[in-house]
Formats: structure tokens, C-alpha cells, sequence
């Protein structure tokens, strides 16, 4: 297939998952099905994907209905706003895929404030001593993980609609931090890292998802991939790109073209064969796109993301309500393992997107 035939078959089969599924909040896709975290959590992480895949799908159709399942989405996220204390390190995931994309689209002042609204709960995490926002807080030992580097972008987003630099300058003092330790310098990504929180003080690297703390956990290297390209066009520094190079030609040599595994250096157990996991290459692919505009033979990595966009198609495309299957959330506590994921299905349709529509806009912050 190619990535053009992909992107229309992805379109029409949302449309009707949108019919299916309205206004709830999936997460993991299993049996053909998506369940809904709005019955057991509505401040989980992953609950502003499906709002931010509709405003997706409304900028390319049109079609008031998908808006109104995208609106009563971020209706249904207050309460996660209200109940505050549930609040947490990935709000740029939720609130920066679907208010702030509300906002761009149709200039409803009502996202605007929920953006900034959490924009603000991410810059409190910020611990002045350890020079970045802590994901975990405690009181003697903190966490700071990769995955914070997406959600710098609500930061950036907010100091141009605000005009208050601190929470550019919180961004860029995160992303430095994570440079120097959460990026190796082979251009491969640790995951987790602890810091004492009285004296900021280096602690050590842990596994988190991972398969050890000196492993190659795929999605945090696209993580790493997709955080530092944001980074650069948010900055225009070009240690940042210089970063999100490195890690992509990392992930693309590892893959050689193929649907990448959960961890690069995990060794394939008996009986279980090769475990994927198709929301780290969505995430990826869709960064190098990004990332292929603005460094040398750009085309070679557009044929590298087109080349794993088909393979995971081909291989894991759903027969259910989720686009792909083979997404593997945690193997280390072995959840929810080749399973569709909604990430993946909103960074897939991303890719797609950036790929094949001549009307693409970024319109997430």
C-alpha cells in the first residue's frame, strides 16, 4: 500500500469509530474494542488523545458532528481541572491536544483559559534546584522522565499567548537538563532518572519502561525524537535539532525500516517472539517528518518514516475501532502488551497527515 491509500482508509474508518465510540476517552484497544477512562479515571494521561485525533479529523472533513464529540470531550476534562489534585505532569497531552487545538480551530476563549490553566499546573512543577519540572515530586527524592519533553510545547504555546517568558524560559531550562542527562551520547534516550529534591543533586537512571536503566526503550526514544524537534522550531537552537538528528538516525538504523520493537536491547524471551510496538514508531515517524524539513537530505528520512508507516499498516492494522494494534504500554509490568493504543493511532494519523494533506497545519500547541 501507499502512505496515500493508508491515509484515506485511516480517514474514513475514524469518521465511523467517531459514530461508535462519541464522547469517551480511549486508551487501550483490545478484542477490537476501546475502553473508556472516563469510567475509572478522568485525569488519566492519555485522556486528551481522542478529543485531539476529532480536531484532527474536523480540520480535514468539516463535519460538525466530529466537532461536537470534540467539544463535549473538553467539556468532560473539567472535571479533571476541578478535581486539581489529580493533576499531573502530562497535561500538555491533554489539554494541548484538545483545547489548545479547539482554540486554533475556532477561537473559543473558553480552551484558551483551560490551556493556560494547566499550562500553569506544568510550570509549578518546576524545582528550581534541579533546573527542571519534576514528574514525580517528593519529598526527599524526585522523577523527571522523557516523556516530559512532549509536553514542553504547552509551555511555549502559553508564553506566546500570555507574554509571560517564564514559561519559555521553564521549557528551555527542562529541555537543557534532559539533554545532559536523559540523552546519551550515541543519540539513544534513558527513560528515568532521580534527583534529590532538597539539594537537586543527580541520584541515578532507572529502567522505568524500559528494559534496564541502560537499555533503548523505543518510545522514549521518540519521545526524544518528536520533544527536541518541537524544541528547535520553538527555539530555532540548533543544539536541539543537533538532538533530535542523532535520535532518529538511532531509531531508524534500529528499525532498518520495520515496525520497531518495545525496547531496542531487550533480548527476545522464549515463547514470546518479537514484541512491537507501533505507538513508538507512530510517535516517531511523525517527529522525523517534522524534523526532515530542516536538516540535510531530508528526503532520506521521509522515506524512512514512509517505509515504517507501511509495515506497521500491513502488520498490525486493526480489524477493530483502533487504527493499529501492536502497541505495547508497559512490558516491564507486562500491561497492556500488543494492544492498539491511542497514541499511537493520534501520532499515526499525524504522520499521515503531515504526509499526504496539502492542507496540514500544526494546530495542537
Amino acid at each position: 500500500m501507499t502512505v496515500q491509500e493508508i491515509y484515506s482508509e485511516v480517514v474514513d474508518k475514524l469518521k465511523e469509530t467517531a459514530k461508535i465510540i462519541g464522547s469517551s476517552f480511549p486508551h487501550v484497544g483490545k478484542d477490537g474494542k476501546w475502553d473508556n477512562m472516563e469510567e475509572r479515571d478522568i485525569t488519566w494521561w492519555t485522556n486528551g488523545y481522542w478529543p485531539g485525533i476529532l480536531w484532527q479529523m474536523y480540520d480535514i472533513t468539516g463535519e460538525e458532528f466530529i466537532r461536537t464529540i470534540a467539544e463535549e470531550c473538553e467539556e468532560k476534562l473539567d472535571k479533571a481541572l476541578d478535581i486539581f489534585e489529580g493533576i499531573h505532569h502530562d497535561v500538555g497531552f491533554m489539554w494541548g491536544d484538545s483545547a489548545v487545538a479547539n482554540y486554533t480551530i475556532t477561537g473559543n476563549v473558553r480552551s484558551k483559559i483551560r490551556a493556560e490553566h494547566a499550562a500553569a499546573t506544568l510550570a509549578g512543577r518546576f524545582n528550581l534546584k534541579w533546573g527542571a519540572m519534576a514528574s514525580w515530586p517528593g519529598k526527599e527524592i524526585c522523577k523527571s522522565i522523557i516523556d516530559n519533553m512532549m509536553n514542553l510545547r504547552l509551555l511555549f504555546w502559553a508564553a506566546r499567548e500570555t507574554g509571560d517568558m517564564r514559561f519559555k524560559h521553564f521549557a528551555i531550562a527542562h529541555a537543557d537538563k534532559m539533554l545532559t542527562t536523559l540523552i546519551r551520547p550515541d543519540g539513544t534516550a534513558h527513560h528515568l532518572c532521580e534527583f534529590n529534591s532538597e539539594t537537586g543533586e543527580f541520584v541515578q537512571h532507572l529502567g522505568g519502561q524500559g528494559y534496564s536503566p541502560d537499555s533503548q526503550w523505543s518510545r522514549g526514544q521518540a519521545w526524544a525524537i518528536y520533544g527536541y524537534t518541537r524544541m528547535y522550531e520553538n527555539t530555532g537552537d540548533e543544539k536541539y535539532l543537533n538532538a533530535a538528528k542523532k535520535c532518529a538516525d538511532n531509531f531508524i538504523e534500529k528499525c532498518g525500516g520495520k515496525t520497531p520493537a518495545w525496547d531496542f536491547c531487550a533480548p527476545i524471551e522464549e515463547g514470546e517472539g518479537f514484541i512491537p510496538d507501533t505507538s513508538a514508531g507512530a510517535c516517531a515517524v511523525s517527529g522525523i517528518i517534522t524534523m526532515s524539513k530542516y536538516v540535510e537530505n531530508g528526503e532520506k528520512y521521509i522515506d524512512a518514516a514512509k517505509s515504517i508507516i507501511v509495515d506497521m499498516y500491513e502488520n498490525y492494522k486493526s480489524g477493530g475501532e483502533m487504527i493499529l494494534t501492536g502497541g505495547t504500554g508497559n512490558k516491564p509490568a507486562n500491561s497492556n502488551v500488543n494492544v492498539g493504543l491511542i497514541y499511537g493511532d493520534f501520532y499515526f494519523l499525524e504522520a499521515l497527515r503531515k504526509l499526504c494533506d496539502e492542507n496540514y497545519r500544526n494546530i495542537y500547541a
